[in-house]
């Protein structure tokens, strides 16, 4: 099986499957693919399963205990996906995430989904995770030392380049700018500190801005922050799902500075006009 990876995915390895399951698995991501030809889910080998977030493993086994005792001790506490044979009993309070093998194709993303949500929610209602976030939250700025600020900005984005022009562009227009790469970090940041409107990008490793939107605007803190989806996305579909989750606007990447800066001003009415530059 060819390993394919990609930073904007979620990566899953089959564990015990049999080449046809493999196959199920395949047809799954494939038919929940995007018009970018992604279903958000990458498939690892079973060799490469210790670097996979996600394990679908099969429960053909008669000793249920000594599999789940074998999974712990190789991978830890991974989150995974358990195949019921189609004549096999699911076992609700044994384990969350089950499956039928004849229902591999069509429920597979939809579980896959449902756990990236728990897992966004288990961390919403803990202080917080630090063995979640590889890197501390960038509170890199500009202006952290001028008096007068116009507001504060949280920028949420998985790509270095974009999280710099984006900090560089804004603290022109004296803002107090503060980043983070990924939905985990974002929500630390919330917790912490109070901003004034949220950049935040779709397509991240991880959590992505959907479900980060849809946990921002249910803190009771935050819900009243302003939430602009940066996307590079642009299709009806996407956009009702921008709406759904809460986004308070949707702008399309590569966002022009014309765009920008009438969308600021909407908010921060005393914001001037500074010479045009790229985002």
């Amino acid at each position: 099986m060819n390993v394919e990876t990609s930073e904007r995915t979620i990566s899953i390895a089959p564990i015990n499957l049999a080449p046809a399951e493999v196959g199920l698995i395949k047809d799954a991501l494939s038919s929940n693919a995007t018009v970018e030809g992604s279903s958000g889910y990458t498939l690892l080998s079973r060799q490469s399963a210790k670097d996979a977030q996600i394990l679908v493993v099969n429960l053909y086994t008669p000793d249920i205990n000594r599999t789940r005792q074998l999974l712990r001790r190789i991978y830890g506490n991974k989150s995974a996906v358990f195949i019921v044979p189609d004549s096999g009993t699911i076992q609700r309070n044994e384990y969350k995430y089950q499956l039928r093998q004849k229902d591999l194709t069509r429920n597979l993303v939809d579980i896959l989904d449902q756990i990236s949500r728990d897992e966004l929610a288990d961390y919403l209602k803990a202080d917080g995770h630090p063995e979640k976030t590889t890197h501390s939250i960038d509170f890199a700025n500009n202006n952290r030392n001028t008096k007068k600020h116009i507001g504060r900005v949280l920028i949420v984005d998985d790509s270095p380049s974009v999280r710099t022009q984006m900090n560089l562009y804004l603290g022109k227009r004296m803002f107090e700018c503060h980043m983070a790469e990924n939905s985990e970090q974002a929500i630390r940041a919330i917790k912490q500190t109070r901003f004034d409107i949220i950049f935040l990008d779709v397509m991240m490793p991880g959590v992505d801005g959907y479900q980060a939107c849809k946990a921002i605007k249910s803190f009771e803190s935050a819900k009243q922050i302003p939430v602009i989806l940066l996307t590079s996305k642009n299709s009806p579909i996407d956009k009702i799902h921008g709406i759904m989750s809460g986004c308070d606007k949707y702008l399309t990447k590569p966002v022009r500075s014309s765009e920008l800066d009438s969308l600021l001003r909407s908010y921060f009415p005393s914001l001037t006009t500074v010479p045009a530059t790229g985002i």
